[in-house]
């Protein structure tokens, strides 16, 4: 008998082992305590975004988590390079943030962002205050009936992980919805009118592979504004592929909308 009780104990010892090594631990961290190369990077790469919560991930190597009002989730190693989708690095407990963190602190003035803290954060469940942190089926049901549907239908495969409102200039308000399948990939932006109508889905994009018209539009027109590395690549309900580009100047900054033919959309 006390050899199966030893059995049974060693056996729950080595489980517990197993989950602690498969379950790194979080540690929330000051956004003001990330170093320059990550702050730098966002500003760079995600101009429209706010950085609203920051935690480090210790486990083999230390990786800092960043968390954006846009519902996206970025690594870096110690060295702040850029590792990929943050999701990949949170043993399976990254659920979504939603898009209502209010009051983030906004790095490197991007076009979309206009310096105002986190207001965009204001989305689905709070407003500015923290909210929920992930969408389950019911909540998104209410926000947006059918959108889990047509995620299931169109996107096999992808979780949802954070609802936000927010305004374009080609649309006027709408709901983006963040899609997640852990690939290295990053996540997709699905976005729906407040009647539910699908209309796009986005991509972060390098502006460097833009077609050479949209490229030559911004040459053109933007001339002495520092264009950001990454621009969004939308496909539309119509099939048709639009860039939005972020230029920025020392006093001006700008979200351009350009179709893949050159074509101007809007400004934001």
């Amino acid at each position: 008998m006390k050899k199966i009780l030893f059995a049974i104990v060693a056996s729950a010892m080595v489980i517990v082992a197993c989950n602690k090594e498969q379950m790194p631990f979080e540690q929330s961290i000051s956004v003001t305590d990330l170093s320059k190369n990550v702050s730098s990077y966002v500003a760079e790469n995600y101009p429209d975004a706010d950085i609203v919560e920051a935690l480090v991930v210790k486990e083999n190597q230390p990786v800092t988590i960043v968390i954006l009002n846009t519902n996206e989730q970025l690594a870096f190693n110690e060295a702040g390079l850029y590792l990929g989708d943050g999701l990949n690095y949170r043993g399976g407990r990254g659920g979504g943030r939603g898009g209502n963190h209010g009051g983030g602190h906004h790095h490197g003035g991007g076009p979309g962002g206009h310096g105002h803290g986190g207001h965009h954060g204001g989305g689905p469940g709070g407003h500015g205050h923290g909210g929920h942190h992930g969408i389950d089926s019911t909540t998104l049901d209410s926000l947006l009936p059918g959108a889990q549907a047509y995620i299931d239908s169109n996107f096999a495969g992808y979780t949802v992980v954070g609802a936000r409102r927010d305004s374009t200039c080609q649309y006027g308000v709408v709901i983006n919805l963040m899609i997640s399948n852990r690939s290295f990939t990053g996540p997709i932006k699905v976005t729906f009118d407040l009647a539910g109508n699908f209309l796009m889905s986005s991509v972060r994009y390098s502006y460097a592979n833009a077609p050479q018209l949209v490229k030559d539009y911004i040459t053109n027109n933007y001339a002495g504004y520092n264009v950001r590395n990454k621009a969004v690549k939308s496909t539309l309900a119509n099939a048709t592929i639009q860039y939005n580009v972020f230029v920025a100047d020392t006093v001006n900054r700008y979200l351009v909308t350009i179709k893949d033919d050159g074509t101007l959309v809007c400004v934001k």
